[in-house]
Parts: structure tokens; C-alpha cells; sequence
């Protein structure tokens, strides 16, 4: 019906779509939490599936496939921690998000506004000069490049936070192990004091070599664990 409907599309993007179609009508259960993030606002709504799917021919277009939400809890975005927050900018309508005790959290802020956060994360010194002295008692000291980030206020690797920390970095005798550039947001990474001979480390960055785009905002939606996902009835 697709292919019929919609002929000059990719066929990757029909795929896509019936592949979220699916989601919404087989996948989702009832009992599963849902999470919205607002567009216009910084927050996060969160409620649970109520119900089946249904067709509501007189609703407006756009608002006629239905699957009824409870809606428990509005969040602000500012309390979700962030390996959790990027996870609901996925690209897709209708996604599930599993990774890092994504479900138990969701049911959490649900209950009570809080994350709890995953299981095995490593708490992040408070300010630069934590890091240092935990350098110097323990050795190293380590941390998510997430919060590598934190300490200096950026959430991503754009341009000017890559100038900034690796300065600082440099001037307070630090290095980092792998490159903090070159892994994932969430990879845990372990600062040293530098060492000129470690080619490993990156012990400063140009500001230049990695930036970093902000995800678009979107359904996410989780199967038997608290789903992320939408409004209760996608676009037509």
C-alpha cells in the first residue's frame, strides 16, 4: 500500500515507515510507558499505554490512528541525564529505547521526576579541580566523555568546547586516554597526568577536528519495560 501511495519516495524510506507502522499498531503493549518530548518547551511528557489500536475517522487528519495514553508525569528535560535524554532525539516516530536501564528510568521519572540514572555509572567529580586532585591522589580518574564535557558547562563536542577543554586540560598537566574526540559520548574514558611520550592520550585538540550536532527531538517508545515514544496517535 506503500509503494502504491507514496511511489516517488526512497524505498528505504517506505521500509522505514511501515517498519514504524508496525511498531505502533503489533509492538507497543498496553502497560507500556510512553515518552514525548515537547517541541516547543523544555520538557518531557511521560504517560502509559491504556489500550489497542484504534481508527477515529472523526478526529482531524493526522490525529486518527490512536492508541490511548494515561499521561503520568511532565519533566523537565534539564532532569533527565543525558546518555538517556540524546536517546529521545532519535530521527524515528516510533522507537524503543533499551539501552542503559532505559526502562526502569523512564518508570522512575514517571513516579517521581527523578532519573536514577543506569546501573554502573560512574559519578563525575564536581568541578576541574576535583578532577586534578583525584589525578593526583589516585593516579587517574575516570569519567564519561559526557561529563569530561559537563565540568566545563558543554553537552557536545562542537568546536569551541574541543578549544576550551583540551586548553584546559593542557594547562592543569592532564591528558586523556583513549582520545576523548574520537569514542562515544557515553564511552568511559581515563584522564592521567600527561605524559609527552603517550601518543594515546589527548592531552589538547585544535578545536576544529570533531563538532557535534544536536539530534532532533521525537517519539520513543518502549516494548514489556517503559516505552519512549510519542503522542498516542502518530501522523496519519
Amino acid at each position: 500500500m506503500l509503494d502504491q501511495c507514496y511511489p516517488a519516495e526512497s524505498e528505504r524510506t517506505r521500509k522505514n515507515w511501515a517498519h514504524q507502522i508496525w511498531r505502533f499498531l503489533h509492538e507497543i503493549a498496553v502497560g507500556d510507558f510512553v515518552v514525548m518530548p515537547r517541541k516547543y518547551r523544555d520538557v518531557v511528557e511521560i504517560g502509559q499505554i491504556m489500550g489497542g489500536y484504534s481508527y477515529r475517522a472523526d478526529q482531524p487528519i493526522g490525529y486518527r490512528h490512536i492508541r490511548p495514553v494515561k499521561w503520568l508525569n511532565t519533566v523537565a528535560r534539564a532532569a533527565i541525564s543525558g546518555d538517556l535524554r540524546d536517546s529521545m532525539g532519535t530521527l524515528l516516530t516510533v522507537s524503543e529505547l533499551s539501552r542503559r536501564d532505559a526502562a526502569e528510568r523512564v518508570k522512575a521519572l514517571a513516579e517521581t521526576g527523578i532519573d536514577p540514572g543506569y546501573s554502573g555509572a560512574i559519578a563525575a567529580p564536581a568541578d576541574i579541580d576535583a578532577l586534578v586532585s583525584d589525578v593526583d591522589t589516585a593516579g587517574s580518574r575516570q569519567l564519561s566523555v559526557r561529563d569530561l564535557l559537563g565540568l566545563w558547562g558543554f553537552g557536545r563536542r562542537t568546536s569551541d568546547a574541543l578549544e576550551e577543554v583540551g586548553s584546559a586540560l593542557q594547562e592543569n598537566g592532564l591528558a586523556v586516554r583513549p582520545d576523548f574526540t574520537t569514542v562515544q559520548l557515553d564511552s568511559i574514558v581515563t584522564v592521567v597526568a600527561n605524559d609527552p611520550e603517550d601518543t594515546e592520550a589527548s592531552p589538547a585538540v585544535s578545536g576544529s577536528e570533531v563538532v557535534e550536532t544536536g539530534k532532533r527531538p521525537h517519539l520513543a517508545r518502549r516494548q514489556r519495560s517503559p516505552a519512549d515514544g510519542g503522542s498516542g496517535s502518530p501522523a496519519d
